[in-house]
């Protein structure tokens, strides 16, 4: 799981470079949740 999550975080940290977007947060919040859904799925 801890991979998982760093590898999103990884992700959204890039997006924050490339994107200076009103909204990076949220961005971020999207895929640390997607990550862990996908973790959660792949476990069942």
């Amino acid at each position: 799981i801890l991979h998982g999550f760093s590898l999103g975080g990884h992700m959204a940290s890039l997006a924050f470079t490339k994107w200076p977007d009103p909204s990076p947060r949220q961005f971020y919040k999207n895929k640390a949740s997607q990550t862990f859904y996908d973790y959660l799925r792949e476990r069942n």
